[in-house]
């Protein structure tokens, strides 16, 4: 398939390339004047030439002058700049989308408008595919799942993901690096439930849940929704506006993330926690990760208790080397017995 690209360039676009720059600007004739930002020379290149260089393994460009769109604006928030800052899997993904795009770019030459349907058309994506083989050949491409392993095959996304690939390139000025996944920005950032909402939630479960009865999610919510109600008349009052109860599955995964130790102590108390956690142990056991109890280790030493009630100092030479010795014998008979010192 013979290519016929309109220019996807912006003008001021940067491409590296062994360590040497370019800013490339279009012509109306198809080719791109690539001024050297090292000596200023200035050469016309053609737009299989400019394909050639960008698609070199070590070459990366930006659109610096470009106009920071949303796209580019997240691509920014993501600190990922280069093609170098990406992993070896990454960088193989941005080839494969980046010969994509130019399957599309080449439709988007010969249509006046590009739409998501007509990607989805078994014809459109063969001309994709005819191109994007021209420039990815890592992996073979497929059009549709034929089974088997998926990282031998590359597999071209549907009509929707390429439009979304395509559009996301255009509008961030022609930069590779759009391309890239925003891992960044997955999932949800922002906590649904208000501050003051949280706390009328913990303030429901220490005024129901942490009762010696036990109750279930359905009575700590209804007490939340009571307090919800006290909370938006005051609110009501200066003009505010009224806050909204959670649902009883919220509440219950706020009683779930509560440890079983802690809802232990605040409901039967630290002793009987303890004596139901550490029943027929002779020693003082810690009931959390950094929690400090008395241990009786420390005064098996005979060096130890010497020094401590101010004897050691009156001892020779003679008798601190035959106490050390003592010392000595009795943690390896008690080595020897098992007893842990």
């Amino acid at each position: 398939m013979i290519l016929d690209f309109r220019p996807m360039i912006a003008p001021g676009t940067k491409l590296t390339q062994d360590g040497s720059g370019h800013l490339l600007y279009p012509a109306p004739d198809g080719t791109v004047r690539a001024e050297s930002l090292d000596t200023g020379r200035q050469e016309i290149w053609t737009l299989q030439e400019y394909l050639t260089k960008s698609n070199h393994p070590g070459a990366s460009q930006s659109a610096i002058h470009a106009n920071a769109t949303a796209a580019f604006a997240r691509l920014r928030r993501g600190k990922l700049i280069h093609r170098d800052q990406l992993s070896s899997q990454q960088r193989d993904e941005l080839d494969f989308r980046k010969a994509l795009v130019f399957g599309v770019e080449s439709l988007a030459a010969q249509a006046p408008r590009v739409r998501a349907a007509n990607l989805n058309v078994l014809e459109t994506r063969r001309q994709i595919l005819d191109v994007a083989r021209q420039y990815y050949t890592t992996r073979p491409i497929s059009i549709a799942p034929r089974g088997g392993s998926i990282r031998l095959v590359a597999q071209m996304p549907r009509g929707r993901t390429l439009f979304t690939y395509w559009d996301r390139f255009v509008q961030s000025g022609y930069d590779e690096m759009a391309l890239v996944d925003q891992a960044w920005m997955r999932g949800n950032r922002n906590s649904r439930i208000s501050p003051r909402v949280r706390e009328l939630i913990d303030q429901a479960i220490d005024d129901v849940a942490l009762d010696l009865k036990q109750p279930n999610a359905a009575a700590v919510h209804r007490r939340h929704e009571s307090l919800v109600v006290l909370e938006n008349v005051k609110r009501t009052a200066n003009g505010l506006e009224e806050l909204r109860p959670v649902s009883r599955k919220t509440v219950s995964d706020h009683m779930q993330a509560i440890g079983a130790t802690a809802l232990s102590m605040a409901r039967r108390g630290e002793r009987a926690t303890v004596n139901a956690r550490t029943r027929g142990r002779t020693d003082e056991h810690a009931l959390s990760v950094g929690e400090l109890v008395e241990i009786d280790e420390n005064k098996i030493s005979l060096i130890t208790i010497t020094r401590r009630v101010g004897m050691w100092q009156r001892l020779s030479d003679e008798e601190k080397a035959a106490l050390e010795k003592l010392d000595t014998f009795a943690h390896s008979g008690l080595i020897r017995s098992g007893i842990p010192i």
